[in-house]
């Protein structure tokens, strides 16, 4: 495996993070997580992912330096989270698209190498941490098209609420593995299937789209992150033209900047202030919209 950090690495992670007979039969905490894995099978033991974020205790060959793509197996993957130009980079894996199913946390404390579960399900959101501590939160996903394929992001963050550099991203099937079908984005005509675009990508278009027609957007897009071949994700690539077209017309929404109503109803007020610019003397939205131009 190179170690070029340039190189995307979407190596899986090969050690066992699954929970013990012994483990489950020495301690409340054990027990807890036991009925955590009863409800879902695949779920990891919280001590040994809570380790392998913070020790990476996996090869630092196994470490993603990018988000891994195309997943259709059982397998679960280390990524640097540094290495992303957005964390929220990691969802856009190329797998189609992916209905979030909730979101579990639960708060440990780490001391001399023990880790220990202090409060979980609804009390977590209103504990205090102390140093030391810590909050994993586990993000579930399931498959659209296959939902039978399941994801799980794990994170970490410490009790300042700094993110911890490495998370885990688990994919597994609830049955026997097999191909996933991608359908097309729901306003398609195409049978392209599709595809998450990566926030990253999303938020540099609208800087972009301010100064740049939409073809020169996705031309310039493509040519900051290396055109088709040099692309670590097609998540990074904006799908189409159509997307530019789109989020300039929410921008331009937002700022009034595309509507005509916003438009006149700013002339009147103009005109109301006395400024001598009164061509423009009555708007109205609804129930129809109407404007009264006049003058002296």
């Amino acid at each position: 495996m190179a170690s070029d950090k340039e190189n995307i690495r979407t190596t899986a992670v090969d050690v066992d993070l699954t929970l013990s007979t012994d483990e489950s039969s020495n301690s409340d905490d054990s027990l807890e997580e036991q009925k955590d894995c009863d409800e879902n099978a695949h779920t990891y033991n919280v001590h040994k992912i809570v380790d392998a974020l913070l020790n990476n205790t996996a090869s630092l060959d196994t470490v993603c330096y990018g988000t891994p793509t195309g997943i259709e197996h059982n397998c679960t993957f280390l990524v640097d989270q540094t290495k992303l130009k957005r964390a929220a980079d990691l969802r856009a894996d190329d797998s189609g698209s992916w209905k979030n199913n909730g979101v579990r946390c639960v708060i440990v404390a780490v001391r001399e190498g023990n880790i220990s579960i202090l409060v979980r399900g609804k009390d977590v959101k209103s504990a205090t941490m102390v140093q030391g501590q810590y909050r994993l939160t586990r993000t579930y996903f399931i498959h659209h098209a296959c939902p039978d394929f399941r994801k799980i992001i794990f994170t970490l963050c410490d009790h300042n609420g700094k993110t911890i550099n490495l998370a885990m991203v688990q994919y597994y099937f609830t049955g026997n593995e097999h191909p996933i079908y991608k359908p097309p984005h729901g306003n398609s005509k195409s049978s392209t299937p599709y595809k998450h675009t990566q926030p990253s990508t999303m938020e540099r278009m609208k800087e972009l789209s301010g100064q740049l027609g939409p073809v020169a957007t996705v031309e310039a897009i493509d040519k900051e992150t290396g055109d088709i071949v040099g692309q670590k994700s097609s998540g990074s690539r904006l799908r189409n033209t159509q997307q530019v077209c789109n989020i300039r017309r929410q921008l331009k929404m937002k700022q009034g900047g595309d509507c005509q109503l916003a438009k006149a109803m700013e002339l009147c007020k103009t005109g109301m202030s006395g400024s001598g610019q009164d061509f423009v003397r009555f708007v109205q939205a609804a129930p129809e919209p109407m404007c009264i131009l006049a003058t002296d």
